[in-house]
């Protein structure tokens, strides 16, 4: 090993002990909300505007008529995204109330670097090897 990549690999280990157990948990769950696709269709959406929970099932299921979003789903990826405090539930007190759905300020700046992330896939990264590609 390196004097440069022990560096690293120092600098590292010291930020992990410095930011504890509770930073390495966050950047797991946003990293595994970034694994999500229902997760980050649903920020992409909700970076458009505001919306109620019908109307973001309906506009999901017309973006992918195939794999259509269960109601459960959409409400577990809804829940999940708000406790990571990326979105926000708004209850509109009315003879019928109305929830709808944003993104926090935090949601923007996420969903903008996933938009960076989406754009360097399409531009900079090569589609993955099939297994035959590989065997070869």
């Amino acid at each position: 090993m390196h004097d440069e990549q022990q560096a690293a690999l120092d600098r590292l280990a010291d930020e992990i002990r410095h930011g504890g157990a509770g930073l390495h948990d966050h950047v797991r769950a946003v990293f595994g909300l970034l694994g999500d696709k229902w997760a980050i269709l649903i920020l992409l959406v909700l970076n458009t505007g505001p919306m109620r929970h019908a109307e973001l099932r309906r506009t999901l299921d017309a973006m992918f008529p195939s794999e259509r979003i269960s109601q459960r789903i959409l409400t577990l990826k809804l829940r999940g995204l708000e406790r990571l405090q990326v979105i926000e539930r708004h209850v509109t007190e009315a003879a019928l109330p109305r929830v709808n759905y944003a993104l926090t300020s935090a949601g923007v700046q996420m969903t903008g670097q996933v938009r960076g992330i989406i754009d360097w896939i399409a531009s900079d990264l090569p589609p993955p090897r099939t297994a035959s590609e590989d065997d070869g």
